[in-house]
């Protein structure tokens, strides 16, 4: 997970997380520039707090989750690109389909970044099967390939 350094504290109720916001050159991202107005937002910091949740999904059920709604989100003092801070996240309700959560981005000085309140994910061990890392994936086609051009009665020294 990108930006979630460090998993301070986690259990049925809640979640803590050091955190750090990506360097982000607004050159890049013009469009995604932080606000604090009415209705504004931040969208990297808004991204570390849906990861939180799914980092407890993972933790909790050992599956494998998305977004699906979020009742309301509140910004504070905006996380500039680089800065450090801590998520806690608070359980509402969970089971093994959703859980529903209050999570909110604290600067490191303490002072309240931004929040989502009664935010939702939904939870699938099914969904697990459409994270497998890339690499695995490549790695499993390499050695199905390797298999198929082999006559029957012959191994790779990986296939024993």
């Amino acid at each position: 997970m990108q930006g979630i350094k460090q998993v301070l504290s986690f259990d049925d109720e809640q979640l803590l997380c050091q955190v750090k916001l990506p360097q982000i050159d607004p050159v890049d991202c013009p469009s995604f520039a932080p606000s604090s107005v009415a209705g504004g937002s931040q969208l990297f910091a808004e991204d570390l707090l849906l990861q939180a949740m799914l980092v407890w999904a993972r933790l909790k059920y050992d599956a494998a989750s998305l977004p699906s709604s979020m009742g309301q989100f509140i910004t504070v003092a905006p996380f500039v690109s680089g800065e450090q801070g801590y998520i806690q996240l608070e359980v509402l309700k969970h089971s093994g389909r959703m859980l529903m959560a209050n999570v909110s981005l604290y600067n490191q000085d303490g002072r309240l970044s931004c929040q989502m309140r009664d935010a939702k994910i939904t939870i699938s061990k099914t969904l697990n099967q459409a994270f497998i890392n890339k690499h695995e994936n490549q790695h499993e086609n390499q050695h199905e390939n390797q298999h198929e051009s082999q006559p029957a009665n012959q191994h790779s020294k990986d296939s024993v």
